[in-house]
């Protein structure tokens, strides 16, 4: 593992957008070719732009630098990290564990469980699984994750509305 980064989060702004689309191509795009067999940049971009109206959007900056992309919905259910992904230079640093951690620990100050959607070609359940998350149900393309906000091995499970 690399030396620590100093890492804080910053609101996102407009001006953010192409940085924004570049950290989700890299992120996310050859886990989309897999599941879809392509990658539609204008259809991304319009996600992008939707994020940004919002007040969810954070850049995570990594010593210094924009590395990253963070955006957790609060509701009165569950915080759900909606995205979380960062440049290949800054990964493997512990940044990602940190950032999620960090939503853990605020679900338990709250009292809510955290949830996820991740897509089933993504290398990234491993990571989830890792910090106690649980499958807590699927569609043909994603699985959702929930940890507890007690922060067990067992998420609470919960029925949708």
């Amino acid at each position: 593992m690399a030396a620590p980064a100093m890492t804080m989060l910053r609101p996102a702004a407009h001006a953010d957008h192409a940085f924004l689309l570049d950290v989700r191509k890299q992120g996310l795009r050859d886990d989309v070719i897999r599941v879809w067999g392509a990658w539609e940049n204008e259809r991304q971009s319009r996600y992008v732009r939707r994020l940004l109206s919002g007040d969810d959007l954070r850049i995570v900056c990594c010593n210094g630098e924009d590395g990253g992309m963070l955006t957790v919905e609060t509701t009165a259910e569950s915080l759900h990290i909606e995205n979380i992904f960062l440049l290949p230079a800054f990964k493997g640093m512990g940044i990602g564990t940190e950032l999620i951690q960090d939503v853990c620990d605020r679900g338990r100050e709250l009292g809510l469980p955290v949830t996820l959607h991740v897509l089933r070609a993504s290398r990234a359940r491993s990571l989830y699984e890792r910090l106690s998350f649980c499958i807590v149900g699927e569609t043909r393309t994603h699985f959702r994750m929930q940890r507890g906000p007690e922060g067990s091995d067992e998420a609470v499970i919960t029925t949708p509305p």
